[in-house]
């Protein structure tokens, strides 16, 4: 890394992989700013650059919770957008809901999540 290429910041990490999980996931910016409690026009000030989640906030919280569902998303659908997408979108009798409605409380991104981590533990482990 030469002086002139400074390493991104966490902030910034966070903020890229968000985009990302929004785009693989099909979030629109009001979803998104449902999920994260941030504004419409700050998810769009987030998708052109010029703000970033900041640590120590709330939102950042969230955000890392919101990455965490991606990753397990992504490692159970082997990376297939359409299965992730349609596993948000359809009724899990286990969440008592679609899981992308639950996004949109703390709780729900928690109970999500550990439902998605206790999913993840009943993989079989590769040989």
């Amino acid at each position: 890394m030469t002086k002139d290429t400074a390493a991104p910041s966490p902030s910034q990490l966070v903020t890229n992989g968000v985009l990302r999980a929004a785009d693989d996931l099909g979030l629109s910016g009001i979803m998104l700013a449902r999920i994260t409690g941030l504004s419409t026009p700050t998810i769009s000030r987030l998708k052109r650059g010029s703000w970033t989640f900041q640590e120590g906030t709330k939102a950042y919280e969230i955000a890392m919770v919101l990455l965490r569902i991606h990753q397990a998303l992504k490692t159970l659908m082997k990376a297939n957008q359409e299965r992730m997408r349609a596993w948000l979108r359809n009724r899990n009798e286990k969440l008592g809901g679609a899981p992308l409605a639950l996004l949109e409380r703390v709780h729900g991104l928690v109970r999500v999540l550990a439902h998605l981590e206790y999913l993840h533990k009943k993989l079989p482990v590769a040989a």
